[in-house]
C-alpha cells in the first residue's frame, strides 16, 4: 500500500477495497473505503473514516480491533450472503426464504450471532 500511495500523485485518492485494511491505509495517506461492513456498522464507518483522515490513531486502533473479527466474516464468501445474514440478523434486512424450508443467508446467520451477541449493533 505503501509502495502504491508513494507512486501517486497527490491528487490521486487511493480508497481501500476491504474494510479490514482501510485504517492502515487511512495511516498511509489513503483517502477512503469501498466498505462492505458499513451496510451493517454505517456509523461506526463513518466516524472511523472520518478519524483516519484526521489522524486520530488511537481510536483507529481500538475501532480495528473491536471491529476486525466482523470485517473478516464479511468476506468469508466473495458474494453479499456474508453481509446479508449480518443485517437480516440485525433486522436490517428481511431474510427470503428459499426451498426447501431454509434461508438464503443459511449458515452464515449462525455465524454472525456471536458477534452480534457481543456488540450492541444499532440500525443506520
Amino acid at each position: 500500500m505503501a509502495t502504491v500511495l508513494n507512486a501517486v500523485p497527490d491528487d490521486f485518492s487511493v480508497l481501500a477495497g476491504d474494510d479490514s485494511v482501510a485504517l492502515p491505509l487511512f495511516a498511509l495517506g489513503g483517502k477512503g473505503v469501498i466498505s462492505v461492513a458499513a451496510n451493517e456498522v454505517p456509523r461506526e464507518m463513518r466516524s472511523s473514516a472520518i478519524a483516519g483522515w484526521r489522524a486520530i490513531l488511537q481510536a483507529r486502533g481500538r475501532f480495528t480491533e473491536k471491529y476486525l473479527p466482523l470485517m473478516e466474516i464479511n468476506f468469508v464468501e466473495s458474494n453479499p450472503i456474508p453481509v446479508k445474514a449480518a443485517m437480516s440478523l440485525m433486522g436490517l434486512l428481511e431474510r427470503r426464504e428459499v426451498a426447501p424450508g431454509g434461508t438464503e443467508d443459511g449458515e452464515f446467520a449462525e455465524r454472525f450471532a456471536p458477534f452480534l451477541n457481543r456488540w450492541k449493533f444499532s440500525k443506520g
